[in-house]
Protein backbone atom coordinates (compact mmCIF):
# COMPACT_ATOMS: atom_id res chain seq x y z
CA UNK A 1 0.00 0.00 0.00
CA UNK A 2 2.48 2.60 1.03
CA UNK A 3 4.66 1.96 -2.17
CA UNK A 4 1.49 2.25 -4.49
CA UNK A 5 0.55 5.68 -2.90
CA UNK A 6 3.75 6.86 -3.42
CA UNK A 7 3.70 5.41 -6.95
CA UNK A 8 0.02 7.30 -7.82
CA UNK A 9 0.91 10.52 -5.66
CA UNK A 10 -1.75 9.52 -2.65
CA UNK A 11 -0.88 10.32 0.57
CA UNK A 12 -2.38 7.86 3.10
CA UNK A 13 -3.57 8.75 6.64
CA UNK A 14 -4.20 6.04 9.14
CA UNK A 15 -7.12 5.99 11.81
CA UNK A 16 -8.47 3.73 14.55
CA UNK A 17 -11.19 4.52 17.56
CA UNK A 18 -11.96 5.24 20.12
CA UNK A 19 -9.28 5.75 23.06
CA UNK A 20 -11.26 6.74 26.13
CA UNK A 21 -11.67 3.65 28.55
CA UNK A 22 -14.77 5.54 30.20
CA UNK A 23 -16.47 6.10 27.12
CA UNK A 24 -19.65 4.34 26.23
CA UNK A 25 -17.62 4.04 22.71
CA UNK A 26 -14.43 1.96 24.17
CA UNK A 27 -13.73 -1.29 23.26
CA UNK A 28 -13.30 -3.74 25.80
CA UNK A 29 -11.57 -6.02 23.73
CA UNK A 30 -8.95 -4.07 23.17
CA UNK A 31 -6.00 -4.53 26.16
CA UNK A 32 -5.96 -0.75 27.09
CA UNK A 33 -5.68 2.52 25.67
CA UNK A 34 -1.63 2.77 25.11
CA UNK A 35 -1.28 -0.47 23.54
CA UNK A 36 -4.34 0.68 21.19
CA UNK A 37 -2.67 3.47 20.55
CA UNK A 38 0.69 2.02 19.85
CA UNK A 39 -0.57 -0.62 17.89
CA UNK A 40 -2.27 2.08 15.71
CA UNK A 41 1.15 4.21 15.38
CA UNK A 42 3.22 0.97 14.06
CA UNK A 43 0.36 1.07 11.59
CA UNK A 44 0.90 3.92 10.31
CA UNK A 45 4.20 4.23 10.24
CA UNK A 46 3.77 0.68 7.99
CA UNK A 47 1.80 2.29 5.60
CA UNK A 48 3.38 5.24 4.97
CA UNK A 49 0.38 7.55 7.29
CA UNK A 50 2.48 10.57 9.02
CA UNK A 51 -0.79 10.90 11.02
CA UNK A 52 -3.22 9.13 13.02
CA UNK A 53 -6.62 9.39 13.90
CA UNK A 54 -8.25 9.01 16.92
CA UNK A 55 -11.38 10.01 18.86
CA UNK A 56 -12.10 10.31 22.73
CA UNK A 57 -16.43 9.56 22.39
CA UNK A 58 -19.44 10.54 21.46
CA UNK A 59 -22.26 12.77 22.75
CA UNK A 60 -23.43 10.47 25.53
CA UNK A 61 -20.41 11.30 27.05
CA UNK A 62 -20.94 14.84 27.76
CA UNK A 63 -22.24 14.44 31.09
CA UNK A 64 -18.69 12.86 32.44
CA UNK A 65 -16.70 15.07 29.92
CA UNK A 66 -14.00 16.43 32.45
CA UNK A 67 -13.22 12.63 33.82
CA UNK A 68 -13.44 11.44 29.76
CA UNK A 69 -10.96 14.02 28.97
CA UNK A 70 -8.64 13.36 31.66
CA UNK A 71 -8.67 9.77 30.93
CA UNK A 72 -8.03 10.68 27.19
CA UNK A 73 -5.14 13.02 27.60
CA UNK A 74 -3.67 10.28 30.15
CA UNK A 75 -3.86 7.63 27.36
CA UNK A 76 -2.70 10.20 24.69
CA UNK A 77 0.79 11.24 27.70
CA UNK A 78 1.49 7.58 28.09
CA UNK A 79 2.54 7.18 23.92
CA UNK A 80 4.53 10.45 23.62
CA UNK A 81 8.07 8.75 23.16
CA UNK A 82 6.54 6.02 20.76
CA UNK A 83 4.73 8.53 18.89
CA UNK A 84 7.57 11.16 18.54
CA UNK A 85 10.35 7.93 17.34
CA UNK A 86 7.66 6.89 14.83
CA UNK A 87 7.49 10.43 12.88
CA UNK A 88 3.78 9.99 13.35
CA UNK A 89 1.38 13.00 14.68
CA UNK A 90 -1.91 11.45 16.35
CA UNK A 91 -4.95 13.31 15.33
CA UNK A 92 -8.11 13.59 18.22
CA UNK A 93 -11.15 14.35 16.53
CA UNK A 94 -14.05 16.49 17.37
CA UNK A 95 -16.57 13.14 17.28
CA UNK A 96 -20.22 12.57 17.18
CA UNK A 97 -20.99 15.55 19.37
CA UNK A 98 -18.17 14.42 22.36
CA UNK A 99 -16.14 18.12 22.85
CA UNK A 100 -16.67 21.50 21.44
CA UNK A 101 -13.80 22.94 19.57
CA UNK A 102 -12.36 24.69 22.80
CA UNK A 103 -12.26 21.55 25.16
CA UNK A 104 -10.38 19.68 21.36
CA UNK A 105 -7.94 22.48 22.03
CA UNK A 106 -7.47 21.95 25.80
CA UNK A 107 -7.18 18.19 25.71
CA UNK A 108 -4.38 18.90 22.53
CA UNK A 109 -2.40 21.31 24.64
CA UNK A 110 -3.08 19.28 28.35
CA UNK A 111 -1.96 15.94 26.07
CA UNK A 112 0.94 17.45 24.17
CA UNK A 113 1.00 19.39 20.92
CA UNK A 114 4.47 18.53 19.47
CA UNK A 115 2.41 14.93 19.12
CA UNK A 116 -0.87 15.67 19.48
CA UNK A 117 -3.26 17.36 16.87
CA UNK A 118 -6.82 18.00 15.78
CA UNK A 119 -8.34 15.60 13.03
CA UNK A 120 -11.14 18.50 12.37
CA UNK A 121 -14.37 17.17 10.83
CA UNK A 122 -16.75 19.67 9.74
CA UNK A 123 -20.11 17.33 9.85
CA UNK A 124 -19.56 16.90 13.72
CA UNK A 125 -19.79 20.59 15.29
CA UNK A 126 -23.83 20.41 14.57
CA UNK A 127 -24.12 17.93 17.82
CA UNK A 128 -22.33 20.67 19.74
CA UNK A 129 -24.30 23.85 18.36
CA UNK A 130 -20.99 24.76 17.04
CA UNK A 131 -20.60 26.67 13.36
CA UNK A 132 -18.20 24.93 11.58
CA UNK A 133 -16.41 28.48 11.01
CA UNK A 134 -15.61 28.51 14.72
CA UNK A 135 -13.94 24.92 14.72
CA UNK A 136 -11.23 25.93 11.92
CA UNK A 137 -10.51 28.75 13.81
CA UNK A 138 -10.08 27.27 17.20
CA UNK A 139 -8.44 24.61 15.91
CA UNK A 140 -6.73 25.13 12.82
CA UNK A 141 -3.38 25.59 14.21
CA UNK A 142 -3.46 22.45 15.46
CA UNK A 143 -4.90 20.22 12.29
CA UNK A 144 -2.89 17.29 10.75
CA UNK A 145 -5.98 15.78 9.27
CA UNK A 146 -9.75 16.49 8.50
CA UNK A 147 -12.75 14.91 7.47
CA UNK A 148 -14.89 17.38 5.54
CA UNK A 149 -18.73 17.34 4.95
CA UNK A 150 -21.49 19.65 4.68
CA UNK A 151 -24.65 20.02 6.63
CA UNK A 152 -28.22 21.46 6.12
CA UNK A 153 -28.96 23.24 9.27
CA UNK A 154 -32.08 25.39 10.11
CA UNK A 155 -34.59 26.52 12.64
CA UNK A 156 -37.15 24.25 14.62
CA UNK A 157 -39.47 25.09 17.11
CA UNK A 158 -37.63 23.61 19.79
CA UNK A 159 -34.58 25.03 18.45
CA UNK A 160 -32.34 23.67 15.40
CA UNK A 161 -31.66 20.45 13.23
CA UNK A 162 -29.06 19.42 11.29
CA UNK A 163 -28.50 17.13 8.65
CA UNK A 164 -25.42 15.63 6.78
CA UNK A 165 -25.66 16.32 3.17
CA UNK A 166 -23.62 16.08 -0.33
CA UNK A 167 -21.10 19.06 -0.61
CA UNK A 168 -22.83 21.96 -1.73
CA UNK A 169 -26.56 20.97 -0.64
CA UNK A 170 -26.14 22.61 2.73
CA UNK A 171 -25.43 25.49 4.60
CA UNK A 172 -21.82 25.64 5.59
CA UNK A 173 -20.13 28.60 4.44
CA UNK A 174 -17.34 26.28 2.71
CA UNK A 175 -15.54 29.63 0.62
CA UNK A 176 -15.14 30.99 4.30
CA UNK A 177 -14.04 27.91 5.34
CA UNK A 178 -11.50 27.55 3.16
CA UNK A 179 -10.30 30.64 3.36
CA UNK A 180 -9.85 29.94 7.00
CA UNK A 181 -7.94 26.42 5.82
CA UNK A 182 -5.74 28.06 3.42
CA UNK A 183 -4.09 30.39 5.56
CA UNK A 184 -4.61 28.55 9.07
CA UNK A 185 -3.87 24.79 7.99
CA UNK A 186 -2.83 24.73 4.45
CA UNK A 187 -0.11 21.23 4.31
CA UNK A 188 -3.18 19.40 6.46
CA UNK A 189 -4.73 16.67 4.43
CA UNK A 190 -8.32 17.26 3.42
CA UNK A 191 -10.21 14.24 3.40
CA UNK A 192 -14.09 14.08 1.83
CA UNK A 193 -15.49 11.84 4.38
CA UNK A 194 -19.66 12.01 2.96
CA UNK A 195 -22.28 10.81 4.62
CA UNK A 196 -25.80 11.05 3.77
CA UNK A 197 -28.92 8.82 4.19
CA UNK A 198 -29.49 9.81 7.52
CA UNK A 199 -31.74 11.79 8.98
CA UNK A 200 -32.04 15.27 10.71
CA UNK A 201 -31.08 15.40 14.00
CA UNK A 202 -32.68 17.37 16.43
CA UNK A 203 -31.11 20.44 18.48
CA UNK A 204 -33.66 21.38 21.00
CA UNK A 205 -31.35 24.21 22.15
CA UNK A 206 -34.82 26.21 23.10
CA UNK A 207 -35.51 23.62 26.16
CA UNK A 208 -33.31 24.23 29.58
CA UNK A 209 -32.58 20.44 30.07
CA UNK A 210 -30.26 20.75 26.11
CA UNK A 211 -27.74 23.26 28.31
CA UNK A 212 -26.97 20.98 31.17
CA UNK A 213 -24.27 19.39 28.89
CA UNK A 214 -22.99 22.78 28.13
CA UNK A 215 -22.44 24.55 31.34
CA UNK A 216 -19.31 25.84 29.48
CA UNK A 217 -20.71 27.22 26.68
CA UNK A 218 -19.47 30.49 24.64
CA UNK A 219 -22.39 32.71 24.32
CA UNK A 220 -20.57 34.61 21.60
CA UNK A 221 -19.66 31.21 19.49
CA UNK A 222 -23.17 30.02 20.16
CA UNK A 223 -24.24 33.10 18.30
CA UNK A 224 -22.96 32.09 15.46
CA UNK A 225 -24.58 28.59 15.05
CA UNK A 226 -27.62 30.73 15.25
CA UNK A 227 -27.27 32.82 12.79
CA UNK A 228 -25.98 29.63 10.68
CA UNK A 229 -29.61 28.06 12.11
CA UNK A 230 -31.40 31.18 10.70
CA UNK A 231 -30.30 31.54 7.00
CA UNK A 232 -30.44 27.55 6.19
CA UNK A 233 -33.27 25.62 5.11
CA UNK A 234 -34.01 21.79 5.01
CA UNK A 235 -32.73 19.81 2.37
CA UNK A 236 -35.57 18.92 -0.17
CA UNK A 237 -33.38 16.56 -2.56
CA UNK A 238 -34.15 12.73 -3.14
CA UNK A 239 -32.31 10.58 -0.38
CA UNK A 240 -32.54 7.17 0.21
CA UNK A 241 -32.80 7.23 3.76
CA UNK A 242 -31.84 4.07 6.02
CA UNK A 243 -31.54 5.32 9.76
CA UNK A 244 -28.86 4.69 12.02
CA UNK A 245 -26.97 1.42 12.89
CA UNK A 246 -26.35 -1.36 11.44
CA UNK A 247 -28.39 -1.89 7.71
CA UNK A 248 -30.17 -4.88 6.42
CA UNK A 249 -27.50 -5.80 3.09
CA UNK A 250 -29.62 -4.39 0.54
CA UNK A 251 -30.18 -1.18 2.84
CA UNK A 252 -26.44 -0.96 3.13
CA UNK A 253 -26.38 -1.63 -0.59
CA UNK A 254 -28.39 1.23 -1.59
CA UNK A 255 -26.78 3.79 0.82
CA UNK A 256 -23.76 2.52 -0.48
CA UNK A 257 -24.58 3.33 -4.04
CA UNK A 258 -26.40 6.54 -3.26
CA UNK A 259 -22.89 8.21 -1.55
CA UNK A 260 -21.14 7.01 -4.32
CA UNK A 261 -23.27 8.63 -6.71
CA UNK A 262 -23.48 11.56 -4.33
CA UNK A 263 -19.77 12.27 -4.41
CA UNK A 264 -20.47 13.64 -7.96
CA UNK A 265 -21.64 16.96 -5.94
CA UNK A 266 -17.92 17.04 -4.90
CA UNK A 267 -17.32 18.43 -8.69
CA UNK A 268 -20.24 20.90 -8.64
CA UNK A 269 -23.43 18.16 -9.18
CA UNK A 270 -25.82 17.97 -7.25
CA UNK A 271 -29.19 15.67 -7.37
CA UNK A 272 -32.35 16.84 -8.89
CA UNK A 273 -35.73 15.03 -8.05
CA UNK A 274 -36.93 13.79 -10.97
CA UNK A 275 -35.01 10.68 -10.77
CA UNK A 276 -36.91 10.05 -7.03
CA UNK A 277 -40.26 10.04 -9.02
CA UNK A 278 -39.05 6.94 -11.55
CA UNK A 279 -38.28 4.88 -8.68
CA UNK A 280 -41.35 5.50 -6.73
CA UNK A 281 -43.09 4.65 -9.70
CA UNK A 282 -41.22 1.14 -9.54
CA UNK A 283 -41.95 1.01 -5.71
CA UNK A 284 -45.37 1.34 -6.36
CA UNK A 285 -46.22 -0.77 -9.13
CA UNK A 286 -44.56 -3.89 -7.26
CA UNK A 287 -46.83 -4.21 -4.71
CA UNK A 288 -45.65 -6.55 -2.76
CA UNK A 289 -44.77 -7.17 0.67
CA UNK A 290 -42.98 -4.80 3.75
CA UNK A 291 -39.75 -3.84 3.54
CA UNK A 292 -37.43 -1.84 5.98
CA UNK A 293 -35.55 0.56 2.95
CA UNK A 294 -37.15 3.72 2.58
CA UNK A 295 -36.59 6.65 -0.72
CA UNK A 296 -37.79 9.81 0.73
CA UNK A 297 -37.03 13.21 0.68
CA UNK A 298 -34.80 14.34 3.39
CA UNK A 299 -37.04 16.95 5.16
CA UNK A 300 -38.49 15.40 8.76
CA UNK A 301 -41.22 16.15 11.00
CA UNK A 302 -39.92 17.27 14.77
CA UNK A 303 -42.83 16.57 15.83
CA UNK A 304 -43.60 12.30 15.73
CA UNK A 305 -46.46 12.19 13.79
CA UNK A 306 -47.06 9.04 12.22
CA UNK A 307 -46.45 9.09 8.74
CA UNK A 308 -48.56 8.74 5.63
CA UNK A 309 -49.39 5.21 4.85
CA UNK A 310 -46.74 3.84 1.56
CA UNK A 311 -46.51 1.08 -0.44
CA UNK A 312 -44.71 -2.24 1.09
CA UNK A 313 -42.51 -4.56 -0.89
CA UNK A 314 -40.91 -7.68 -0.47
CA UNK A 315 -37.19 -7.87 0.34
CA UNK A 316 -36.05 -9.56 -3.21
CA UNK A 317 -38.08 -6.91 -5.17
CA UNK A 318 -35.97 -3.97 -3.42
CA UNK A 319 -32.84 -5.90 -3.79
CA UNK A 320 -33.86 -6.16 -7.84
CA UNK A 321 -34.85 -2.31 -7.37
CA UNK A 322 -31.74 -1.35 -5.99
CA UNK A 323 -29.90 -2.71 -8.48
CA UNK A 324 -31.91 -1.14 -11.49
CA UNK A 325 -33.31 1.91 -9.89
CA UNK A 326 -31.32 3.68 -7.86
CA UNK A 327 -28.86 4.97 -10.06
CA UNK A 328 -32.18 6.72 -11.65
CA UNK A 329 -33.17 7.99 -8.13
CA UNK A 330 -29.91 9.77 -8.22
CA UNK A 331 -29.07 9.89 -11.63
CA UNK A 332 -30.77 13.10 -13.04
CA UNK A 333 -28.15 16.61 -11.59
CA UNK A 334 -28.13 19.82 -12.17
CA UNK A 335 -25.18 21.80 -12.03
CA UNK A 336 -24.82 23.51 -8.60
CA UNK A 337 -25.25 26.84 -10.08
CA UNK A 338 -28.58 26.85 -10.38
CA UNK A 339 -30.63 28.78 -7.86
CA UNK A 340 -32.23 26.61 -5.25
CA UNK A 341 -35.63 26.84 -4.36
CA UNK A 342 -37.43 27.33 -1.72
CA UNK A 343 -41.17 28.31 -0.66
CA UNK A 344 -41.49 24.26 -0.98
CA UNK A 345 -44.77 22.41 0.82
CA UNK A 346 -47.28 19.68 0.63
CA UNK A 347 -43.43 17.57 1.16
CA UNK A 348 -44.42 15.03 3.91
CA UNK A 349 -40.69 13.90 5.17
CA UNK A 350 -41.90 10.22 5.09
CA UNK A 351 -44.41 10.12 2.20
CA UNK A 352 -42.48 8.35 -0.13
CA UNK A 353 -41.35 5.68 2.41
CA UNK A 354 -41.35 1.53 2.79
CA UNK A 355 -43.17 2.09 5.82
CA UNK A 356 -46.63 0.67 6.45
CA UNK A 357 -48.31 3.33 8.68
CA UNK A 358 -52.03 5.10 8.80
CA UNK A 359 -52.34 8.18 6.71
CA UNK A 360 -51.68 11.51 8.90
CA UNK A 361 -52.14 14.97 8.31
CA UNK A 362 -49.03 16.29 6.41
CA UNK A 363 -47.24 19.07 8.25
CA UNK A 364 -45.65 22.16 6.14
CA UNK A 365 -42.47 23.72 6.77
CA UNK A 366 -42.86 27.15 4.95
CA UNK A 367 -40.93 29.75 4.94
CA UNK A 368 -42.01 33.77 5.76
CA UNK A 369 -40.23 36.69 6.19
CA UNK A 370 -36.64 34.78 6.32
CA UNK A 371 -37.65 32.33 9.16
CA UNK A 372 -39.17 28.48 9.00
CA UNK A 373 -42.44 27.84 11.18
CA UNK A 374 -44.73 25.10 11.54
CA UNK A 375 -47.84 24.87 10.21
CA UNK A 376 -50.42 22.09 9.82
CA UNK A 377 -51.49 21.13 6.34
CA UNK A 378 -54.75 19.37 5.45
CA UNK A 379 -55.39 15.71 5.29
CA UNK A 380 -53.92 14.10 1.61
CA UNK A 381 -54.00 11.31 -0.16
CA UNK A 382 -50.43 10.32 -0.32
CA UNK A 383 -51.18 7.12 -2.52
CA UNK A 384 -52.93 9.60 -5.41
CA UNK A 385 -49.60 12.37 -4.65
CA UNK A 386 -46.67 10.18 -4.82
CA UNK A 387 -48.24 9.03 -8.71
CA UNK A 388 -46.67 12.54 -10.01
CA UNK A 389 -44.14 13.49 -7.71
CA UNK A 390 -42.51 16.00 -10.02
CA UNK A 391 -45.81 17.81 -10.13
CA UNK A 392 -45.82 18.33 -6.45
CA UNK A 393 -42.29 18.55 -5.28
CA UNK A 394 -41.95 22.36 -5.26
CA UNK A 395 -43.41 25.63 -6.00
CA UNK A 396 -41.51 28.70 -6.87
CA UNK A 397 -41.34 32.02 -8.72
CA UNK A 398 -41.93 32.74 -12.20
CA UNK A 399 -38.35 33.33 -12.13
CA UNK A 400 -37.30 30.25 -10.95
CA UNK A 401 -39.52 27.98 -12.96
CA UNK A 402 -37.71 29.41 -16.02
CA UNK A 403 -34.34 28.93 -14.79
CA UNK A 404 -35.04 25.53 -14.57
CA UNK A 405 -36.29 24.81 -17.46
CA UNK A 406 -33.36 26.65 -19.05
CA UNK A 407 -31.50 24.33 -17.21
CA UNK A 408 -32.97 21.15 -18.44
CA UNK A 409 -32.55 21.53 -22.28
Amino acid sequence: MKEHGERVGIAIDAGIGCICPLSHGWNPRESSPAEFLVKGLRTAKAVGAHSMRCYMGARGDRPHLDACMEATIKALRSVRSEALDLGVRIGVENHAGDMQAREVKLLIEESGKDFVGSCLDSGNPMWVVENPLVTIETLGPYVVTTHIRDSAVFETPQGAAAQWVALGDGSVDFRGFLERYQKLCPKAAMQLEIITGRPPTPLPYLEPDFWKDFPHAVASEFSRFVTLAKSGHPYMGPMANGGGGKQPPVIEAALKEQQTHGSGAQLGIREESAGRGRALEELKKSGEQKSGLSFSAAHQRFDDSPAANCHAISGERVQEIVKQRVKNLLGDRLFSGQAKTHGQFLRDGEAHRVRNRAAATVRLIRQRDGRLHHGSGAAVNIKLAAREPPHICWVGSVEQQQRRLASDR
